[in-house]
């Protein structure tokens, strides 16, 4: 399930006109707590959670499955930093590279070109030429072409933001699962820095897959999937179980928020619905994801659960046979 809401500041009418550009930033804040220290769940912690050993996804067969494809639904010193280069100065983990030192970022997902090639970058900046759009990251992969309208900024969301208040007057983050410490400082952050009227919009997806008719089994590929990560979460002290626990919306509620909508979307992996628009997003999100899987689990797997790379990949061949397989029908 993926999950979309947006609300309202109220501290004015609303108005078309907020999209000027930020006033300047504040003083910096003092800085926070260091990231938690790497330490691999427990033999214990891992039985409790239901987390099969890495050593079953080794001893597992991998059967050939023929791959749903296309054909089949046809053609388709402040907390923002300069570029400094100790922010390039990355961690790398078993062949993989994250980032290092800003804020209390504690990243899961690698910042290397295979990971920003697998990630889609949509140019919000593109359909409004008449807006200053500024993007932030922990780490500097962004492109270097973007348009007049748009730069990047380094910067840690979770801590306070140095932003003045009433400095935008559309806020948007995305997919920010498993990388926030606490949803009710983020959004209370994000009420402060609005102008009167203006918005935030917030994404993030499940990581629990579903299937309607029993086919994403137990002891599945699928099934730990969620295990996995909601796990990992814990220990890292990041909140993977967003969308489960509402904490966008009640986020926004605690802030102050106003108008408050919510779409949620179920979305498919895989060409299996019958819909041709949904089989088409099942296709793409499949393959999103899929070019840079090891990415994703790299860090959970290799450093959390004390996983040796070959039972990751062992894990990655058996979620990605379960993507292919058409008689499964998992969503999330």
């Amino acid at each position: 399930m993926s999950s979309s809401q947006d609300a309202k500041s109220p501290k004015g009418p609303e108005s078309p006109e907020n999209t000027s550009s930020p006033q300047a930033k504040s003083a910096s804040p003092e800085a926070g707590p260091a990231p938690l220290a790497m330490v691999p769940l427990t033999a214990e912690e891992i039985r409790e959670a239901g987390i099969l050993p890495g050593t079953h996804w080794t001893q597992q067969p991998i059967e050939h499955v023929k791959e749903d494809g296309a054909s089949t639904i046809g053609s388709i010193s402040s907390t923002t930093a300069s570029l400094s280069s100790t922010i390039f100065q990355y961690r790398t983990l078993h062949g993989r590279t994250y980032h290092g030192d800003v804020g209390t970022a504690e990243s899961w997902e690698p910042n290397d070109q295979r990971h920003v090639d697998a990630m889609e970058l949509g140019d919000f900046a593109d359909d409004f030429p008449n807006a200053e759009v500024i993007g932030t990251d922990v780490s500097p992969i962004q492109p270097s072409w973007v348009p007049a309208n748009l730069h990047f900024e380094i910067d840690d969301c979770n801590q306070q933001w140095t932003w003045n208040e009433i400095s935008f007057g559309f806020i948007h983050t995305r997919m920010l699962i498993g990388v926030v410490t606490d949803w009710h400082a983020l959004l209370c952050n994000a009420f402060r820095c609005l102008k009167p009227g203006g918005y935030v919009e917030s994404m993030v997806s499940s990581a629990y897959f579903h299937s309607d008719d029993g086919t994403v089994k137990e002891g599945s590929a699928l099934s730990q999937y969620h295990t996995i990560f909601w796990e990992a979460g814990k220990k890292m002290g990041r909140v993977f179980k967003v969308f489960e626990d509402d904490l966008q919306r009640k986020g926004m509620e605690d802030a102050g928020f106003v108008d408050i909508t919510v779409q949620d979307v179920n979305i498919p992996f895989g060409t299996w619905p019958e819909d041709k628009k949904a089989a088409e997003i099942g296709l793409w999100v499949k393959i999103a994801l899929e070019t840079d899987l090891e990415g994703y689990f790299n860090y959970v797997c290799n450093n959390l659960l004390g996983w040796k790379t070959d039972k990751t990949a062992a894990y990655i061949a058996h979620v990605k046979k379960e993507w292919n397989d058409p008689n499964i029908h998992g969503y999330i």
